[in-house]
């Protein structure tokens, strides 16, 4: 039973761990300059990045 309960526990970790998995961006400012590429940012990061590109004048987007 304890072995059910361990088990049981790691699925959870494991879906919780998938569903908020990191991802990959880019803020692209256009002729000159070069591209900015964020990898690997999870929700709260991708946010704050996203609001600095467009403060920028870039353009945001998933990579």
């Amino acid at each position: 039973m304890k072995k059910l309960f361990v088990y049981g526990c790691v699925a959870v970790l494991g879906a919780a761990a998938l569903a908020s998995c990191k991802k990959d961006y880019v803020c692209k400012f256009g002729d000159g300059y070069p591209d900015v590429t964020y990898s690997k940012l999870n929700k709260t990061e991708a946010t704050a990045a996203e609001s600095a590109c467009k403060l920028g004048g870039g353009t945001w987007s998933k990579k």
